[in-house]
Formats: C-alpha cells, structure tokens, sequence
C-alpha cells in the first residue's frame, strides 16, 4: 500500500540517524514543518531534509494524514513507555536461605534476628524498608503489637541498600515489649514485607 511505501522509504532516509531522540526529531518535522493548507479534500505537506544532498518531498492525501498521525501517536506511546523506569519491588527468598539467628529482650523491645536473602531484580540499587506481622507472639504476652519494624544490624538503619541481583541481609525485627519473656521454637516471622523506602 501506499502506506506501507511510505513508511519504508521513511525509514531507509532514517537509518542514518545514530540515536533514537535524532530519529523521532527528524520524524516530526517530516510530518508538522511547512504544512500547507488543505485543498479539494487534499493536504499538501512539503517538507524538505537535506540529508547528504538529498531532498525528501511527500505530498500526501488527508486520509492518509489521518493513517500517518495514529502510526506517530502509536510510537510517541511506546516511545514514552520505553522511557519510563518502573521500580520493581525486592523478592524474599522463603528457602533455607532465609533464616532466623537469634531472639532476645530489653526493657522497652522484642529483638529477633533473622538472615534474608534477597533477590532485587532492578539493574540498580534499590533503597528499602522490611516489616513483618507477629500476632502469635501478642497472643502469648511477649509483644505489644504484631507490628515489627526490620532494623539493618550492621548500620542500625531501617532502610536497606539492596544491589541488583541476589543480597543476604542480617535484619533485626524490633516490637514492642509486653513484659512475658517466652522462648519457643522459632522461625522466621511469616508474613514479612518488603517495600520501598
């Protein structure tokens, strides 16, 4: 179709551009620059790029006008999804990779500390904050609350810096302490969440 010519002689003039932001440029003006007004049902768009001594000049019909402007809003839109950088949340690694070191008390906190692995599957570093719930431990008297907030052991922060890929964190979960100290069989908190910072 006279479409589909269009848009392959478009982009063999186009190859030549190096970079994307040169290509969508130059696309635009090819299209918006030096438009004429309509006659007879007709648009007459003129418009001239001297690349390497070579003049482009496209008359063309409104209908097919029309066909070009979806084909341009189409790219502008994948265009700008391709330009956004959507942050993807960290992973929690429930294997025995994961596991719980230790549980101990002082007088105003609960402080159980677990080892995670975590998977952060952004090409950069991420900042995060870890929580989890503990409602047994309220049942039994050893926390106020079932809200525990994680705590990085070696900064004494409660954000993490995860790298991309695979990271072992050692976490202090921190809660509230209702005063009856209780040692049981213990594991990692089960519900534990990961969010950004």
């Amino acid at each position: 179709t006279f479409l589909s010519a269009l848009l392959k002689n478009l982009s063999r003039s186009l190859y030549k551009y190096e970079t994307e932001t040169q290509f969508h440029i130059l696309l635009l003006f090819l299209i918006f620059v030096n438009t004429k007004a309509c006659h007879n049902g007709h648009c007459v768009i003129k418009s001239s790029c001297r690349t390497r001594n070579t003049d482009i000049h496209y008359t063309l019909r409104i209908d097919y006008m029309k066909k070009i402007i979806a084909v341009l809003l189409c790219f502008g839109f994948v265009f700008a999804l391709g330009s956004c950088s959507i942050e993807k949340t960290p992973i929690l690694d429930n294997s025995s990779n994961s596991y719980f070191v230790d549980f101990y008390t002082d007088d105003d906190y609960v402080y159980i500390e677990c080892v995670l692995n975590i998977y952060n599957p952004n090409n950069t570093e991420s900042e995060v904050t870890i929580s989890a719930i503990d409602s047994e431990d309220v049942e039994i008297g050893l926390l106020k609350s079932p809200n525990l907030t994680g705590v990085d052991k070696d900064s004494e922060k409660e954000t993490f810096r995860l790298k991309s890929g695979e990271n072992t964190v050692t976490v202090l979960f921190r809660g509230e302490y209702a005063g009856i100290y209780h040692i049981t069989a213990r594991e990692i908190p089960r519900f534990i969440y990961i969010k950004e910072a």
